[in-house]
């Protein structure tokens, strides 16, 4: 069964990380459609990976700047859970590479997908509700 989807429910209520949010999604589906697939190349694969991990990157740059300049409070707990996700990756990636590509793919594909909505429901949200809270007009 492919990975979860992005869905409303994990929405942070912030439109550009929202967005970025939905392109991990998609980045952790694809390792799971070339996992699937009988022609995906050694070079499709490493790329793919490459891609989640890049964007990856990029994309907890631009949540921990938006964090630290909206003051978020949790924003070392943030920074500490961000850091996790690699040293997990790649650990997968070391016990799983002689394991074969296939392999590799569909279980990160399944890790990251769990890890985000873990991440997302549990840490994410929070800032999406003091984001909000933020924007309330003062009473």
């Amino acid at each position: 069964m492919p990975p979860q989807r992005w869905n409303i429910s994990l929405s942070v209520d912030h439109d550009t990380m929202d967005g970025q949010h939905r392109s991990l999604f998609a980045l952790s589906e694809r390792l799971w459609t070339l996992a699937d697939s009988s022609n995906c190349t050694q070079a499709e694969g490493e790329e793919a990976i490459g891609a989640l991990v890049d964007y990856t990157h990029i994309h907890f740059a631009e949540e921990e700047a938006l964090l630290r300049s909206i003051g978020f409070p949790r924003l070392d707990e943030q920074m500490e859970a961000h850091q996790s996700i690699f040293i997990a990756i790649d650990k997968m990636i070391e016990v799983l590479s002689g394991s074969g590509q296939r392999l590799v793919l569909k279980e990160l594909s399944e890790f990251v997908t769990v890890w985000l909505v873990g991440h997302i429901s549990n840490e994410d949200l929070i800032y999406g509700a003091f984001l909000r809270d933020q924007r309330q007009p003062s009473r």
